[in-house]
């Protein structure tokens, strides 16, 4: 519940009062939802939004900023469309969190005005939702809309020596003294192309996955191995 803009848990015998000493990002809170055991907080300050998460007397805070994902800090609201797949509405537009992502929706994929209205939200049972939006000179507008995960397929354009021109057959074989790569690669998605993130690793060079929003990478000085990209 919230108490004077403070977060408070009764756990059927005694209250507890959160604060920022039990990980909150700040303690004036403006919204709370409650999803499959976690709560989804939003702040009055530009500080993002928080899924709070219960074990027994013990819990657990994640946070998202701009820093992880959201287009701004400064949040409104915060719906559920599906499980596992949140909505967080803020002055820049509507941030979509599916599985741990989070794509952005502005004005280029249908919205008439990117600062929301949490307050006018109205979600029904087909996963679609209105949304009301701040007063311009065009008045009051309001907008019905649905969000499609699109998630186009990467491809390779080519495969380079660093230092050469001339464009690698499908399975490389490097001599020593040429071990560097230049990996060129894109997506069939011409929308928001400024925002698209690609994941990728070269096996036998590192294990994990990385993320970027360039489209050509360079691996220079390679030790002597297989590799797959």
């Amino acid at each position: 519940m919230l108490r004077r803009t403070v977060l408070a848990r009764f756990d059927g015998k005694n209250w507890k009062v959160f604060a920022k000493a039990d990980g909150l990002a700040d303690e004036q809170l403006s919204a709370i939802a409650r999803w499959q055991g976690a709560l989804w907080l939003v702040y009055r300050d530009s500080v993002g939004i928080s899924r709070m998460q219960f074990d027994g007397e013990r819990h657990a805070i994640t946070h998202f900023t701009m820093q992880n994902g959201l287009s701004s800090n400064q949040a409104i609201a915060v719906c559920q469309r599906y499980i596992g797949e949140y909505l967080g509405y803020t002055d820049n537009g509507i941030d979509v969190n599916e599985r741990g992502h989070w794509r952005h929706y502005g004005l280029d994929d249908g919205l008439i005005w990117e600062d929301t209205n949490g307050g006018a939200l109205h979600a029904d049972t087909k996963a679609t939702y209105g949304l009301e939006l701040p007063r311009d000179s065009r008045g009051m507008r309001r907008r019905r809309m649905r969000f499609p995960i699109l998630r186009p397929q990467p491809f390779l354009t080519s495969v380079r020596e660093s230092r050469r021109s001339s464009v690698l057959e499908k399975q490389p074989v490097l001599p020593y003294s040429r071990s560097s790569l230049l990996i060129r690669f894109s997506s069939l998605n011409y929308a928001n192309q400024a925002r698209t993130r690609f994941h990728y690793r070269l096996r036998g060079y590192e294990d994990t996955w990385n993320e970027t929003g360039e489209r050509n990478l360079h691996f220079a000085g390679l030790p002597a191995g297989h590799y797959v990209f």
